[in-house]
Parts: C-alpha cells; structure tokens; sequence
C-alpha cells in the first residue's frame, strides 16, 4: 500500500508513533471459522491468516446444535496461532449475532446452544406476530422478523428446563470469550443491547421472563 502521494509506506517496525499495533480477529462463519492477524503501523494494515478450522454443527434427534465445546477448542488454537505469529495487543470475536448460550447462576452452560438453522425455528416468526403484532414485534427490536432471530428462539425453548434453569445469556462470541478469559462482559451491539433490553418479554407473550 502507498501514500496518497505515490510514496511507500513505512514498514510496519517503523510506526509514526514508534509501534505497531497488533490485533488478532477470530471470525466464525456458518460452516469454518478462521483466525487472522492485524497489524497496523499508522499508515498500512497487514492480514495474515493463521488459523482455519471446520465449524460442524451437531444433528441430535430434537435439533441442531452448535458443537461449542469444538468451537472453544478452536479458539485456544487460534490465539495461540496468533501469538506465535507474533505480538498481540488485542482479541475480538465475531459470529452470527443470533445464537446464544444459557447459564445457570453458578455460570455452568446448560447445554450445547441451539444453531440458527434449527428447524424448530420456523414457526415462530407467525407465533411471534400472534402474541404481539408485527408492528409491536419490530418497534421492539427493529428487525426483520425472520425464524433465525434471538426473539424466536428464546420463544422455542419457552417452557423447557433449560429457559426455566437459566440466569443470563451470552451470545455465541461472549459465550467463547467467557471461556478464554472468564468475564461475563458482553460486547454492547445491536442484537446484545435488545435482548438485554426486553427480548426476554418478547419470548414471554408481552411480559417479563424471569429466568
């Protein structure tokens, strides 16, 4: 990469600020995830990928399931391919922004999260719309209403022990970070600040769910 100029770039040990900043992404696709290195000198960033790996979801007789303890595994793997590629100053994860884990109030996982492509799913989108109206459905969570989404999900597992048992949610890539570092601390985006907002009412008919 050049300067707007015409001129090189400094090499990345050459930073205008004397250093580079290192960062390692761990991106989790429906099918693989992968995980690459950032490094960014002030003028140019260079991607290096380190890591590739399988992400299989698992067929059980009453669905599909992601296969979290695997995905766990790969993330270890990833970050310590990333730190024998070099220096790393900082780890993000980033994953279908839909799925979640439950967790009980000793923090233990109450089983493996359900995956997006769940076809237990599918009728919730009309369900949803029955209990409280399209439009009260998207001025809660300003999305399109599609069975893959939190809200139908949350409204599939109403009504079963692990809903019932559970404490808190994170969604999939809080889920690994907890693993990594052992902090609940969720990253604040759309879809986390609206199921912390009052998703939960969604999947309880209008009112507020407890567990």
């Amino acid at each position: 990469m050049s300067r707007p100029n015409g001129s090189p770039a400094s090499p990345a040990h050459s930073s205008t600020h004397g250093a580079t900043a290192n960062y390692l992404a761990i991106d989790l696709g429906a099918e693989s995830g992968r995980a690459i290195t950032g490094r960014f000198d002030g003028e140019r960033l260079t991607l290096s990928e380190v890591h590739r790996y399988a992400n299989t979801p698992v067929q059980l007789p009453d669905g599909l399931y992601w296969d979290v303890l695997s995905l766990y595994r790969e993330t270890v793997a990833s970050i310590r391919a990333g730190l024998a590629a070099g220096p790393v100053d900082s780890v993000g994860i980033d994953g279908w922004a839909v799925d979640y884990g439950l967790l009980d109030r000793s923090g233990a996982l109450l089983g493996n999260p359900l995956h997006y492509r769940n076809p237990r799913f599918e009728p919730m989108v009309a369900e949803l719309v029955r209990r409280i109206g399209a439009g009260e459905l998207y001025r809660r969570t300003g999305i399109q209403s599609l069975s893959i989404n939190t809200t139908c999900q949350l409204l599939a597992q109403r009504g079963g022990p692990a809903l019932a048992a559970a404490d808190r949610l994170l969604l999939i890539p809080d889920l690994l970070r907890r693993g990594d570092c052992g902090s609940d601390q969720r990253e604040h985006d759309a879809t986390a600040v609206r199921v912390q907002a009052g998703l939960g009412r969604v999947a309880d008919g209008g009112r507020r769910h407890q567990a």
